[in-house]
């Protein structure tokens, strides 16, 4: 939406988007309702393969992974919270790329082209020079007096309470800042597209799935396979074939087109047309529910309206290790009211929690106020991926998530869960009587609450993901710094894949940012002509990631 938007500012570039999905409803644009939106017509309703070992928290040991499937993706039914991510995420990626143009002082100023704060305490604020003004998508905080006992305890703690983490300093705790203003979420079909829809050089598709890209025989992307209606089209471009369809639908199409591992296109019959580790090095934020029951209540029931978040939302970056200037873990803290259904509907609805285990949070809440948090780990050193189940589009690709395959990620989740858990001891938290919610998982019984072992235990049967899928089209091995995808020419990735690493913090920013980016690359780069010559440099400078971390153009959007 971001690309549609900016290229067609030139009315000489003519734009069409191919879109699965339509248009985002009623209820994924206002807040109250964000939690009906998954499992439904709305949601690519993705789920991993079989895991007995970390996916112990959702029914059929499959891990849920939620994807938009409308126009404007995720953006239009993920949480809402807008983080930039730590300077230190950019200025590693354009080490790995060897490109300082994604430094963070050089892509700050896509950041802010990307954004319209309406907060005035903010405006009001030296973090006024971290955001724009003027930008397409509104943001701002909702701020309540309800969330500041928990940032004194935080405080307390010795963590910083600070007004905002998306400036050079982002570890601390604040009332999120989020892409929700004038009570509508601020996605980019309804903050980038809805004022332009009427121009006269944008085309958009809807309820039609592209299916593959085809290829001339000199590896030049022409033309998009599609389906409507179980109607074949094909779709040519005269320039560039831009990839938005998102971080599990992008690697799948690649591949169905002849891009990834030989091998592997192989055993489908599908014709190589590039050998590149497509798919690869998916990352994600996996996070553990913690809940804290209270005995006095701080937060009075109230008649929820449609345009608001119902609760005080709480964010915080934490780093144990004072060395390293980023976030290892996150806080995402819900300050539920007694007697609302809102941690029943996070837990099962959201975030596909198995209903026993609502149910346990559910009932030892009952007439109290609770205090529920996503504990979420940053930056885990275990990497999943994405396959092919067949050659046939309509299937799910294959997800492989690989939660705590390394151990290192369940010892650091370990560590993580003991330094949360000093919550318990804070003034707050001591007056208001609260406690932990132990769910009682049966695997659990015989281990010492608070202990490693309950520990280990308790995380290998709380674990879900928040939906923070990034980089199975990196750049430095799928695509170049400029997000064209080697070996090939007129073929470019703009979305969460081509991330090298997955940022701190909630990613959908980072992408508002890389479409800005991109769409500045595709306009410098419209008038260039990839040779035969460059495009065999082009295929020989790919690197392999280290394991830490007019014209007419057509977009492909379908997640």
């Amino acid at each position: 939406m971001v690309v549609a938007r900016r290229l067609t500012e030139d009315e000489n570039i003519n734009v069409l988007v191919i879109e699965c999905g339509g248009d985002p409803p009623i209820e994924a644009l206002l807040p109250l309702l964000f939690v009906t939106e998954p499992l439904t017509r709305l949601d690519w309703n993705f789920t991993s393969t079989y895991d007995s070992y970390a996916a112990n928290s959702q029914p059929g040991n499959v891990t849920k992974l939620t994807s938009g499937k409308m126009l404007g993706g995720s953006s239009c039914m993920n949480h809402f919270i807008h983080v930039h991510g730590a300077p230190h995420d950019f200025n590693h990626w354009a080490d790995v790329v060897n490109d300082s143009s994604w430094r963070y002082e050089n892509v700050l100023p896509y950041f802010k082209k990307s954004e319209h704060l309406k907060d005035p305490v903010v405006e009001n604020s030296p973090y006024v020079n971290y955001h724009g003004l003027d930008g397409p998508m509104g943001v701002a905080r909702q701020p309540s007096l309800a969330a500041n006992p928990y940032l004194v305890s935080f405080g307390e703690l010795g963590n910083k309470v600070i007004l905002d983490v998306n400036g050079p300093d982002t570890l601390g705790f604040t009332q999120s800042m989020f892409m929700l203003t004038d009570g509508v979420r601020q996605c980019s079909a309804y903050s980038y597209i809805r004022p332009v829809k009427d121009r006269k050089n944008l085309f958009v598709l809807r309820h039609t799935c592209a299916t593959k890209i085809l290829f001339n025989k000199k590896k030049r992307a022409v033309a998009v396979e599609a389906y409507r209606n179980s109607q074949k089209y094909i779709f040519k471009a005269s320039k560039e074939i831009i990839l938005c369809t998102g971080v599990f639908k992008t690697p799948q199409l690649l591949m169905l087109s002849g891009i990834g591992h030989r091998n592997h296109l192989k055993s489908f019959d599908i014709k190589v047309i590039a050998d590149l580790p497509v798919g690869d090095n998916w990352q994600d934020h996996q996070a553990i529910s913690v809940v804290h029951r209270t005995d006095k209540s701080i937060v009075d029931p109230v008649v929820p309206l449609p345009n608001i978040i119902p609760f005080p939302v709480v964010n915080g970056l934490v780093s144990l290790n004072k060395t390293k200037p980023y976030g290892e873990y996150q806080v995402f803290g819900l300050v539920i009211g007694k007697d609302t259904p809102y941690l029943l509907l996070a837990c099962a609805i959201v975030f596909g929690y198995k209903p026993e285990i609502c149910d346990s949070f559910n009932n030892q809440v009952l007439g109290s106020n609770s205090f529920y948090t996503l504990l979420t780990m940053l930056h885990p050193d275990s990497k999943g991926k994405i396959r092919l189940k067949s050659a046939d589009p309509l299937d799910d690709p294959e997800i492989t998530t690989d939660f705590y395959k390394k151990t290192s990620d369940l010892e650091k989740m370990v560590v993580f869960m003991k330094d949360y858990l000093r919550l318990s001891n804070t003034t707050f938290f001591t007056q208001v009587n609260a406690s932990f919610i132990d769910p009682g998982f049966v695997e659990c019984k015989n281990y010492t609450l608070g202990s490693d072992e309950f520990l280990r235990c308790y995380i290998l049967h709380a674990t879900v993901s928040v939906y923070h899928s990034t980089s199975t089209c990196p750049m430095g091995s799928v695509v170049d710094s400029r997000l064209r995808v080697y070996c090939v020419s007129n073929l470019r990735v703009v979305d969460a894949s081509v991330m090298p690493t997955i940022p701190s913090g909630n990613p959908n920013a980072a992408v508002m940012m890389i479409a800005e980016k991109a769409s500045d690359m595709i306009k410098e780069d419209a008038h260039k002509f990839q040779s035969c010559k460059e495009l065999k440099k082009n295929c020989g400078s790919r690197i392999r990631l280290p394991e830490d971390r007019g014209n007419s153009t057509t977009e492909t959007k379908e997640a």
